[in-house]
């Protein structure tokens, strides 16, 4: 005696029903014209037989159908758009595959999911080769097989200007500001925005050791913060890349090195004529001195 069915396996019941397309669908392609074919081929129920999307919460569309089909040799691939007609997902398979995982495309690129397939080589026999173009009311997918998911970053690393990167961090990853750094959440945009801020212990670093932090603090008892050095018509004041220039625009020297050289050598023969007027000053001082002693003694002895 066989043994009784207690139950059909979940796949197995799929592919003798629309599922994973709605019931309402009758899974016909169009003609040339973009009229839907009346009689003659359809999707056959055991082609798919499950689909599980998952959907950002912002971009869930229940209406997601089945736009192109393309069977060439042992190839399909699906093409599902939403109800405005924008490309959804596009997944393809080969005679032997069971399912694909997809990924979204364009503004779904947040979609994932897995398309299930039933039995492919007996869908390729049956299969006229061709582009298969379906209305958005005749391959329908179960609003079920779409499942809102709320958006989330997988992981979150750091890269240098080499193009090293970090480990990605995972779970409640904390941004914290350090020195010259502040951080702040702007609710409107939804955006973090971090900024340099005095008011948030900013600091000048310095790459010097701790004993050898010098600087200004005042020129002449005037606080440098204060100190402005101004030029004047012919003083001119210029700072570049940390450097003050102080030049001299209009003056020049009176004399160069050759004038100098005959100045000194003047002056050095002023001094020795200086120093021979002062020996003979000496001797006619002596000489005078000498002329009048004699002169009084000789009117002494005529007396």
């Amino acid at each position: 005696m066989s043994a009784s069915v207690i139950a059909t396996e979940w796949l197995n019941q799929n592919s003798l029903r629309n599922y994973p397309f709605r019931e309402d669908c009758s899974l016909r392609s169009n003609d040339s014209a973009g009229n839907i074919i009346e009689d003659g081929w359809r999707v056959p129920n055991y082609f798919l037989v499950d689909i599980v999307l998952g959907v950002h919460g912002a971009d869930y569309n229940p209406d997601i159908y089945m736009k192109h089909m393309s069977v060439i040799n042992d190839s399909v691939t699906l093409t599902f758009a939403d109800s405005s007609g924008s490309d959804v997902f596009t997944v393809g398979a080969l005679r032997g595959d069971t399912y694909k995982e997809v990924v979204g495309v364009g503004s779904f690129s947040n979609v994932r999911g897995v398309v299930r397939f039933g039995d492919l080589p007996r869908f390729f026999d049956e299969t006229p080769e061709g582009l298969y173009s379906f209305s958005m009311e005749e391959s329908l997918i179960e609003p079920t097989c779409i499942r809102p998911s709320a958006a989330g970053v997988s992981s979150i690393a750091t890269m240098d200007a080499s193009g090293y990167t970090t480990i990605g961090l995972q779970g409640n990853v904390k941004l914290v500001a350090g020195d010259n750094v502040h951080i702040e959440y702007d609710r409107e945009t939804n955006a973090l925005i971090i900024s340099a801020d005095p008011n948030y212990g900013y600091t000048d670093g310095c790459e010097c050791a701790a004993e050898e932090l010098r600087h200004v603090r005042t020129i002449n008892g005037i606080n440098t913060e204060n100190v402005e050095i101004v030029g004047d018509d012919c003083v001119n004041v210029t700072v570049e890349n940390g450097v003050i220039t102080i030049s001299d625009t209009c003056s020049k020297p009176c004399c160069g090195c050759a004038e100098t050289a005959f100045i000194n050598q003047t002056v050095n023969d002023l001094q020795s004529s200086v120093n021979t007027l002062s020996t003979n000053a000496s001797v006619l001082a002596e000489r005078i001195t000498t002329f009048v002693n004699n002169y009084l003694l000789a009117r002494k002895t005529l007396a």
